[in-house]
């Protein structure tokens, strides 16, 4: 886990961010840089490290090839220990949770704010529509149960009840999210969460960018329903179909915000591109009661 350099006021609302496969929490620190500076009086930003061991992304090798070790979100590596679905969700959310309790627990320079966001790159942009959506699954499913408690006819049992809650949450209500580069399908990381998993979305061993088939639209299961979320795009991007379909199927109508910019799969760097990206993170916070000025 990494974080930003501590800013004048550790009550500042915090946001978790996660880096792209085959970097770390380090390397998405050195490439946030420039939106970090733009958003440091408003928000503390905290950097996760990926569960799982991997090479280093073939486009980062030439700058940050002497930062290792580096990491991935998901199994990329055929010779490494198989996991289970439940294992690979449950590691996931532990790699979140450690990062965020390792700056709540830091006596010297951690932060006392609420965690407000979740903020990622192409994989970790994934992991952070994935962490956004299971929230909301998750909550849905609770106040299912509390509705039907009353009449007897909760869908789960009380076996199924014990076994749930004894699994850790994420340990925060993530109010926004900033998805950067980010590719559909979403992913089950809340073993909480009811089976089966929708369709258009995945369980946490696969790692896929291709589903048979796509959404026709966000209506359905498989999407964000509520959750506001800015997407920031590199035109130049190979991958930009995918990352227009995340945000067209796999969000809300209404809740998402689009940045566009002149680049390929990075981050923005240039000062005009950073601050569209932040007066948009601004604005959603605003709206979402994030920050309250």
């Amino acid at each position: 886990m990494t974080r930003s350099p501590p800013p004048p006021d550790p009550s500042l609302p915090r946001i978790l961010c996660l880096h792209g496969g085959g970097t770390n929490g380090l390397v998405f620190r050195m490439q946030c840089r420039g939106l970090v500076a733009a958003l440091k009086p408003h928000f503390r930003f905290v950097f996760a490290e990926g569960p799982f061991a991997s090479d280093p992304h073939p486009a980062i090798v030439a700058v940050y090839g002497d930062c290792g070790p580096f990491r991935s979100w998901q199994r990329c590596r055929d010779d490494d220990p198989a996991v289970t679905a439940d294992e690979s969700a449950d590691k996931i959310a532990a790699a979140c949770r450690a990062a965020m309790e390792a700056d709540d627990d830091d006596e010297h320079e951690g932060g006392t704010g609420p965690w407000v966001a979740v903020l990622g790159f192409s994989q970790g942009a994934k992991m952070a529509a994935s962490l956004l959506w299971s929230q909301e699954r998750l909550r849905r499913e609770d106040e299912e149960d509390n509705a039907a408690t009353t009449t007897g006819t909760s869908i789960r049992t009380k076996t199924t009840k014990a076994a749930t809650a004894t699994r850790p949450s994420l340990l925060a209500d993530f109010k926004f999210g900033v998805l950067i580069a980010g590719s559909p399908p979403t992913v089950s990381l809340d073993t909480r969460v009811r089976a089966p998993i929708p369709r258009f979305s995945i369980d946490a061993q696969r790692s896929l960018l291709n589903l048979a088939e796509w959404p026709a639209s966000s209506r359905g299961e498989h999407a964000l329903r509520t959750t506001p979320t800015v997407h920031v795009h590199g035109v130049l991007d190979p991958g930009l179909a995918r990352h227009r379909r995340l945000l067209a199927a796999y969000c809300a109508e209404g809740t998402t915000r689009l940045v566009e910019w002149q680049g390929d799969h990075r981050l923005p760097i240039k000062a005009p591109d950073v601050q569209a990206v932040a007066d948009a993170v601004m604005e959603v916070a605003r709206e979402t009661g994030a920050i309250l000025y």
